[in-house]
Parts: structure tokens; sequence; C-alpha cells
């Protein structure tokens, strides 16, 4: 629980540490010239235990992600963006220079934007400056198990099952209704 929320920093950045230092740096110095309140830099590495990430996390407003090729392989970066929407905080993804969108970004972040470090910070900046606006997401489908089997060939048959059944009972005079079972975050 936050108790002089006013007081506590507003920004905090986080990358991985193997090949997002120096964007990290760069955003922190622009950060730094316009006056902007940082916690310690969230640089995931050997040195930065979990549980103080998540600390950070709950206790700021805004997180700001440092897009790199390798930075959705890091277990504690998903765990950590999970729990800074779980608990309504503002994310920001950002790169240096790199325009492609990463094709690893979880479902719920290919719709935010990516803002560009070098070619344009000014919209980042305005976003910071401004009030949050996040919502929660408290309830969240679990990340997916190792153990998980991709079945590409069942899921297209039965695709194709219920898109033949329903084509059928559009023909027929009775609608045709159909469920699917499962627990969050099986793949339905």
């Amino acid at each position: 629980e936050q108790e002089f929320p006013a007081l506590l920093p507003q920004v905090a950045i986080s990358y991985l540490q193997s090949d997002g230092k120096p964007e990290g740096g760069v955003l922190r110095d622009l950060l730094e010239r316009e006056q902007i309140s940082l916690w310690p830099d969230l640089e995931h590495g050997p040195e930065m235990p979990e549980e103080r990430c998540l600390q950070i996390v709950g206790q700021t407003r805004n997180l700001v992600v440092v897009i790199t090729p390798d930075a959705f392989e890091s277990q504690v970066l998903r765990r950590e963006l999970r729990y800074a929407r779980q608990q309504g905080k503002c994310i920001y993804l950002v790169t240096a220079g790199q325009q492609d969108r990463e094709p690893s970004l979880p479902l719920w972040m290919q719709n935010l934007p990516i803002y560009d470090l070098l070619s344009n910070p000014s919209p980042l900046l305005n976003q910071l400056k401004s009030p949050s606006q996040a919502s929660r997401a408290p309830v969240i489908a679990p990340p997916i198990l190792e153990s998980y089997v991709d079945r590409p060939v069942e899921f297209a048959d039965l695709k194709s099952q219920l898109l033949t059944a329903a084509q059928a009972s559009s023909a027929s005079s009775s609608p045709a209704y159909f469920a699917i079972w499962g627990s969050p975050g099986s793949g339905k």
C-alpha cells in the first residue's frame, strides 16, 4: 500500500541488462532532463531480484519498457508486465530507432504504441507528464504452462466442424448453439 503516493517517483524504466542498457541510459537521461521523477532502473539481470522489481512496479504510476530483440524472452519481464497490468499501471513501450513491431509481443500489447526515443520522443514525454489513464485488469488468464502442447491440426479440424455445423443450421429454421469449455488460459 502506498503511504505517500504523490511523493513517489512516477516512472520506472525496465529493460534487459544484456541488451537494453544503452537504450535505458538514453531514456533515463531524456526523462531526467525533463525533470520527470524516476525509480532506479529495473535492469533484468542477476543483480535485480524479481521481488524488488514487482515492489517498484506496485509503487510507480508508469512503467516504460525498452523493447529489444530479446526483451520478451525474459520471464521476469513478462511477470512484471502482467503485474503492472493487474495493478492498473500505464505501460509504455520504447525503442531506440527500431521501427519493426516485435512479433513476440504479448497479444494484449500488440495495439500499444511504440515510442521511438531517437526520432520523436515528444509523444512519450507528453504521455508521462499527463495524468495516468490505465485501467486495472485484475483477472488475467495465467501464462501458458511449459507443458502446453499446441495442436494446430486438431484445432483446424474442430474449427472446420463447427463452421460446417453452423452453416448447416443457418440453412435450417433452428439455430445451432456451441460452447467450448476449458480452464482459463487453456487455449480455447
